[in-house]
């Protein structure tokens, strides 16, 4: 279901109407106006740098062949992926930089790499903690488990039932799973039953101004509607809001809160032209929020559909802000330039600019993550080639007599047993009764 919307979107992307964003070279930014990428403009401002990737899903080592080249301006090509080549950039970009987040819009679980597939993500989260992520929104993925799993098990590193077996792996300095060192956020993931937020939607970082003060900067979470319908997080005890109400309601309350300068980070997403570093007739549910979200927001950073543009566009009062994604799987780590006003704390936005850089591989890779990422490669393939069970004849497909199969039964087997286990601890979503609905057996019936 959610690979449905960015498909479609993608196939009708050539000829999809927009507006046009400001039109990005390669390792320029994009920017509100000139002046924006004029450093003596800045003199008196409160610089911040914002840092992000999005959709990482487990791809530690490098990325997947499909996604391991990217396209930028002029048609030029960039090999990309890994998180120790990451590493290495952004220590580049983090150089002088006082006041500098770096944050993720979701979709940084559910790995497919296999270290991350079979060793409960856990490798993903040593990865991110040594990269210095400060926060994260949480995307469909995240939810994969739930709520209950992403916090106490992600976030606080508790054990569950078959610890050392399925989690709470060592590793790669020998200790066992802390849980992450940073936190997920979501404004519109709420508990059906009691309609409470199952994780907070929307926090406040601060940044150094002069005379030692401090300025506060909220950011805004969204996660994608219609999360709990989608096959790998399908959870019937979580609903996910209206995204364009729960942004305007964050942004009013942080307005109330005194807080003048607010990013949104969306796990939904949007596709912009075929260049990573600029942005062309947008269309998508990203860019429809965009363009009529609270003018109070002055960036939007998205994610989930896997693309990757950068450009401008104007809020409901006609004022430019970023409007930004950057495409998955560890391709590209995209940086928003914000200036603030010393005295009022707002974002000047004439001054605002964004470029995506690509995670290129032509730089040494970064020691510790590259030790990181073959601890886990090696800790992995010892964990698979573990003997959990030995097979003395062939599933199949064909049918007997009686409309059966081995493999049939084999995974109807697995449906009944995993049915019978107990919830793991972690798990307090509220699920429907068990029942047959069949007279034929359950083996019959599951195979059916």
């Amino acid at each position: 279901m959610e690979e449905f919307g960015r498909r479609r979107f993608l196939a009708r992307a050539a000829g999809a109407a927009g507006a046009v964003g400001l039109k990005a070279l390669t390792g320029t930014a994009a920017a509100a106006t000139g002046a924006a990428g004029d450093a003596a403009s800045a003199a008196g401002y409160v610089d911040v740098q914002l840092l992000h990737i999005t959709d990482l899903h487990g791809y530690l080592s490098a990325a997947p062949a499909r996604d391991s080249v990217i396209t930028g301006a002029g048609g030029r090509t960039y090999a990309v992926g890994g998180v120790a080549y990451m590493a290495t950039h952004l220590a580049r970009l983090r150089a002088g930089r006082a006041n500098s987040f770096f944050f993720a819009p979701g979709d940084l679980l559910s790995g497919w790499e296999f270290p991350a597939f079979t060793l409960a993500d856990e490798p993903t989260v040593e990865a991110l903690n040594r990269l210095g992520l400060d926060f994260a929104t949480a995307g469909n993925h995240e939810f994969d488990r739930t709520p209950g799993f992403l916090r106490r098990h992600m976030e606080q590193g508790l054990p569950y039932d078959g610890a050392g077996l399925t989690n709470s792996f060592p590793d790669s300095t020998g200790a066992p799973f802390h849980g992450a060192e940073f936190r997920w956020y979501s404004a519109n993931a709420v508990a059906t039953e009691t309609g409470e937020s199952v994780l907070p939607p929307y926090h406040i970082e601060w940044v150094d101004a002069p005379d030692g003060r401090r300025l506060p900067i909220g950011f805004i979470h969204l996660t994608v509607v219609g999360t709990e319908s989608f096959g790998n997080s399908f959870q019937p005890g979580l609903t996910t809001l209206d995204q364009l109400t729960s942004a305007n309601l964050c942004a009013a309350r942080l307005k109330e809160l005194g807080v003048g300068a607010i990013v949104l980070s969306m796990h939904d997403g949007a596709v912009a032209g075929s260049e990573f570093d600029s942005g062309s007739e947008p269309s998508g549910p990203a860019y429809e929020l965009a363009l009529c979200v609270s003018p109070d927001i002055d960036a939007i950073v998205t994610g989930h559909w896997h693309c990757a543009f950068n450009m401008m566009l104007p809020d409901p009062l006609g004022r430019p802000r970023p409007f930004v994604e950057a495409g998955c799987h560890g391709q590209i780590i995209g940086e928003i330039t914000l200036r603030l006003d010393p005295d009022t704390g707002t974002v000047v936005r004439a001054l605002t600019s964004s470029v995506n850089h690509p995670n290129t591989r032509d730089v040494t890779p970064d020691p510790v993550l590259k030790e990181v990422v073959d601890h886990w490669a090696g800790y992995a393939q010892q964990h698979g080639a573990a003997v959990i069970a030995r097979q003395r004849a062939s599933f199949r497909r064909r049918l007997s007599a009686a409309g059966e199969s081995t493999m049939g039964n084999l995974v109807a087997d697995w449906a009944l047993w995993a049915a019978r286990q107990a919830p793991d601890s972690f798990d307090t979503s509220p699920r429907p009764a068990r029942t047959w609905r069949s007279s034929r057996s359950p083996r019959a019936s599951a195979a059916a």
